[in-house]
């Protein structure tokens, strides 16, 4: 069932490799300007349920009023196979025999009758990366670039990322003969997911609590403490959705190691905007970064997984260089350095954990109006009422369209077999999590398993897309969180 578009949703649809800082800077700026829903290919990748990448594209340009498109010299990644194009292929102009996801984004907009705003990217237009994706198109490009040029569509060019944000906001906005100011610069928003909205249960009061700490002082650190799965990470990251408007500047690092937490410093330079990003020695961007840092007063980091002593030391370095923001630290550690408060996270209550079943699985599961709200209540209780394993469990019940009481029975079925290797004593983890994770694997087809295996064995490094060959595998495990 396709959804009813909306006028407060828009679609942003570029080439990632060419244009990722362009099209996430506009993102960042709807966001946290306006109501609007904002939605790009790689939440499609994200929340697909469906199997397939391309219906979950088409179902996401349906339920947007305005579809902007930043056009320029590669046809973007991955390419669906002919069986998953061919419910969609009456989209398709005769002149046109295949076209990537990205290129996809346009046809749905164009037969579908969306509000169309077009920017083509002059040969001088810097991309975001330097080389396109493995299996880029440029033929495949031209010869998609030359049907929108002759199909008498308006479409405006531009040679920077700045003239892009600046003219589609006009366009979009409405705000004739100005320009918008632009706060890429000072407001990046480097966060690694959406907010759950109303999904986000029970987490009001600790969301005050974590609030009033932070504010206590202009500079400010506190850590989220926790077992694992209980949603250290998810509390910090709605905190920085809700309160966007009040920083400068939000972003989640990666700081599991040491050498993690320097990286994901370096990688700053580049949503920055810094000279340093050019540069090869990564202690030269860490070093540009904390000047910038302390140069921009009002921003908010999170530091998450520091789960180590080696992790939490490094960070307890970082601090003692920093001044003029708010910092969460998110860990299952119990000590920290003085000045830090340590706020406790528990798990949801059994009524706030039962709500988030019922809600996240409503549309997908088979429902038994009578015996609902206590088998979820039940199967909350089963699960330890921690976050994570809620969300993998709504996630399967959802896909697989079960009732709560199938899945009951699934996971009560793996207890014996995740005995030996979920020990409770083991820190910080409960069972129910050990127990939840093998229920969701065992709902997997052989691509996605084999996939998984092959990521496990590479973990915790970042896998380079060419070695995910199978869409397919990719979708099963998106499907299963």
């Amino acid at each position: 069932m396709v959804p009813m578009p909306s006028q407060d949703a828009v679609f942003l649809s570029a080439v990632s490799s060419e244009f990722e800082g362009a099209r996430n800077a506009l993102a960042n700026y709807l966001l946290g300007h306006s109501k609007l829903t904002v939605r790009v290919q790689r939440s499609s990748r994200q929340d697909s349920r469906d199997g397939t990448l391309l219906g979950k594209l088409h179902d996401d340009v349906a339920a947007c009023g305005t579809v902007i498109f930043l056009i320029g010299k590669r046809s973007g990644a991955g390419f669906p196979t002919p069986a998953e194009a061919a419910p969609y292929q009456h989209f398709l102009p005769v002149d046109i025999a295949e076209a990537s996801y990205t290129q996809w984004e346009y046809f749905f907009a164009k037969g579908l009758g969306k509000a169309c705003r077009i920017y083509i990217a002059t040969p001088d237009f810097p991309p975001h990366s330097p080389d396109p994706a493995p299996d880029d198109r440029p033929d495949l490009q031209a010869v998609f670039v030359r049907h929108l040029r002759a199909s008498g569509l308006h479409w405006t060019p531009v040679k920077n990322p700045d003239e892009y944000q600046a003219k589609a906001l006009n366009d979009f906005l409405g705000v004739p003969g100005t320009a918008v100011p632009i706060p890429s610069e000072n407001k990046p928003i480097l966060l690694p997911y959406a907010s759950l909205g109303t999904l986000f249960k029970g987490r009001d009061a600790f969301l005050k609590r974590l609030r009033a700490s932070l504010t206590k002082g202009t500079t400010a650190a506190i850590a989220v403490h926790g077992l694992g799965g209980v949603g250290k990470t998810r509390a910090a990251v709605e905190y920085a959705w809700a309160h966007r408007a009040d920083y400068t500047a939000l972003a989640l690092l990666d700081a599991e190691t040491p050498d993690r937490l320097d990286s994901s410093l370096a990688a700053l330079t580049g949503p920055l905007r810094l000279a340093e990003q050019a540069v090869a020695e990564q202690a030269m961007k860490v070093e540009a970064v904390v000047a910038w840092l302390n140069q921009n007063q009002g921003w908010f980091l999170i530091l998450d997984n520091l789960d180590t002593q080696p992790a939490l030391d490094a960070a307890h370095r970082l601090l003692g260089r920093l001044s003029g923001g708010h910092v969460v630290l998110t860990s299952r550690l119990t000590q920290f350095a003085r000045g830090i408060e340590r706020l406790d996270l528990d798990v949801l209550t059994p009524d706030d954990a039962a709500a988030f079943l019922l809600e996240a699985t409503e549309k997908g599961r088979v429902q038994s109006p009578d015996d609902d709200a206590a088998q979820a209540r039940a199967l909350a209780g089963d699960l330890g009422q921690l976050a994570l394993a809620l969300e993998m469990a709504a996630a399967t019940i959802d896909t697989k369209r079960m009732r709560f009481a199938a899945y009951r029975k699934l996971w009560e079925g793996n207890r014996a077999r995740v005995i030996g290797w979920a020990e409770q004593k083991i820190p910080g983890y409960h069972h129910a999590m050990a127990q939840t994770w093998q229920t969701s694997v065992d709902q997997l087809g052989v691509p996605g398993r084999a996939l998984l295996e092959r990521l496990a064995f590479l973990a915790p490094e970042p896998v380079p897309v060419s070695l995910i060959a199978d869409e397919a595998a990719l979708d099963d495990l998106t499907a299963f969180s």
